[in-house]
């Protein structure tokens, strides 16, 4: 008896922390104004839930339910976001996203993550603590007016040049060096920047040790189509065409435009990105991504990542 009275208070604690609490002092503002909720926001573990017909349509967005399968659906003619009820996978334009806590009923109201919907549907969302309030921004979906100056281009000049680059692969992929040419002849086709493509090839492959699912015989240097050991990905003929893959799959996620004249498309999964949707290396990660999607996911410092601990050392920061 000793040991379930000490227990069970354990016990409750871990049950109360992991349910959601009701959040009556915060609130919600959009475009100036209070945001009026017919629930309050619950928080649950970290992350806001607020009901969301009313957070939609203050975005011009519509809400769609379907009973049978628990499902919400939120669309504003361009993007179009679905969250099963209890389930932790979501949608965003088809993407696959993974959720920190999942969408929940709540007396009759379903209550989703309000980061999650706000930035899905291009706005910026951050929170006040000191104001206790959430701060809800439509059509700013690339980020604030200077931020960009903070963000590293995908597109662009090198900051490295090819001699760098080298001599920087040398010493840690020296197997690997013909590579570095390859992305300082292709990428420029593209307008992308071959420092940024060297970078995240060396974060995928581990600098070309490849310990995961895709193997050096394959030419897949950025993990392309790779899901698990059942589906390791794509396969190239040459380190050329695999180089290509790569560099056209950051130009689909970069710009919205077509296939410069004269290349072919290479990149089997060209055609399942979201067009223009991250233009920078730091939104690579879905989880970085004001839109929500991304290379990765669920991509939380993945695009930080290959920034500081790839290109900056490239660089010799």
């Amino acid at each position: 008896m000793r040991f379930i009275s000490l227990v069970m208070p354990i016990i409750m604690t871990i049950i109360f922390a992991a349910g959601p609490v009701l959040a009556a002092d915060l609130s919600v503002r959009m475009a100036g104004e209070e945001l009026t909720l017919d629930r309050p926001p619950v928080i649950m573990d970290g992350t806001t839930l607020v009901p969301v017909r009313p957070l939609a349509e203050a975005l011009g967005a519509t809400v769609g339910w379907e009973q049978e399968i628990q499902r919400v659906t939120i669309t504003n003619g361009k993007d179009f976001v679905t969250l099963q009820i209890g389930q932790a996978q979501a949608q965003v334009n088809g993407q696959e996203v993974t959720l920190r806590k999942p969408a929940l009923v709540m007396a009759g109201r379903t209550m989703v993550p309000l980061r999650f919907v706000g930035e899905a549907l291009a706005c910026q969302v951050h929170y006040d603590e000191a104001e206790q309030t959430i701060y809800v921004e439509p059509g700013r979906e690339m980020g604030a007016p200077g931020e960009s100056a903070n963000l590293t281009p995908i597109c662009g000049e090198p900051a490295v040049s090819l001699v760098q680059a080298e001599e920087w692969l040398a010493k840690r992929a020296p197997q690997y060096v013909h590579l570095v040419a390859l992305y300082w002849s292709i990428a420029p086709k593209y307008g992308v920047r071959p420092d940024v493509a060297l970078a995240q090839a060396c974060k995928e492959t581990g600098f070309f040790r490849f310990t995961g699912v895709v193997q050096p015989e394959q030419n897949n240097f950025c993990g392309l189509g790779a899901t698990g050991p059942d589906n390791p990905g794509a396969c190239f003929p040459d380190p050329a065409t695999g180089v290509e893959a790569h560099i056209q799959h950051l130009y689909a996620y970069a710009t919205d435009g077509p296939l410069p004249e004269g290349t072919d498309l290479v990149d089997p999964r060209f055609r399942h990105v979201r067009r223009g949707s991250a233009c920078y290396v730091e939104h690579l990660g879905a989880g970085e991504n004001p839109t929500g999607v991304g290379w990765a996911y669920p991509g939380i410092d993945y695009g930080q990542s290959i920034v500081s601990r790839y290109l900056h050392a490239m660089l010799g920061k």
